[in-house]
């Protein structure tokens, strides 16, 4: 986005629902930006809520998209909800489809990435943004939006290691969504030594397999 204020978006995105500087705020801003110049910033007080729609591309249902985000305050409710997901029907918001829901208390006010995979959503469908918060002049920003082919490898998110002890230690991953049926291989050791296929989201590595602590992969 080149220049910022209400209505300045990226290339090819639109705002579906109208809205002025005061209310359905949406526009490039310049200010606690993650990467470059500008983010986009939403600012909502209609109960409509606030969208942003990305340009069409052909066979949704083959990508994925990464950004990154941040709420103004992850203490004041008045911040809201951020939902990513796509509409079936360009023209009309109500047929919205939220993949991903993200509650102003369960992030920080630093940015975080978010990786939504449309793997589920009609081919011809358009990816949207949508803010809903509980009074105007509160703000979420994203910046950074990439979209880019779904991968024939999901990568597990939120890798966690803990209650190590001289005899085991617990692994814990979150499946990407879209993929309840995913399957991943834990390898443990310098020449990997030991292969195991998981198809659950919780390993316990045993005494023979204790040095997964640095070697997980």
């Amino acid at each position: 986005v080149g220049s910022t204020g209400h209505g300045n978006l990226p290339l090819c995105w639109t705002q579906p629902v109208s809205g002025t500087s005061t209310s359905n705020y949406l526009g490039a801003y310049n200010y606690t930006v993650h990467n470059g110049n500008n983010c986009l910033r939403f600012n909502y007080s209609t109960p409509t809520g606030n969208y942003a729609m990305l340009p069409a591309f052909a066979d949704l249902n083959t990508l994925y998209m990464k950004f990154w985000h941040r709420p103004e305050s992850n203490t004041n409710s008045s911040c809201g909800t951020l939902y990513i997901g796509y509409v079936t029907d360009a023209n009309d918001m109500s047929t919205f489809v939220p993949l991903k829901t993200i509650e102003y208390s369960s992030v920080t006010t630093t940015y975080t990435e978010e990786k939504i995979y449309f793997n589920t959503a009609p081919a011809d469908a358009r990816i949207v943004f949508k803010h809903v918060a509980n009074t105007s002049n509160w703000y979420w920003h994203v910046d950074d939006v990439t979209i880019d082919k779904i991968p024939s490898c999901f990568e597990p998110e939120n890798v966690t290691i803990s209650n190590m002890t001289s005899n085991t230690l617990t692994i814990k991953w979150t499946i990407p969504n879209g993929q309840p049926n995913a399957t991943y291989i834990i390898k443990h050791g310098d020449a990997a030594l030991l292969t195991t296929n998981v198809n659950d989201t919780v390993y316990i590595a045993r005494s023979e397999e204790r040095r997964v602590g640095k070697e997980c992969r």
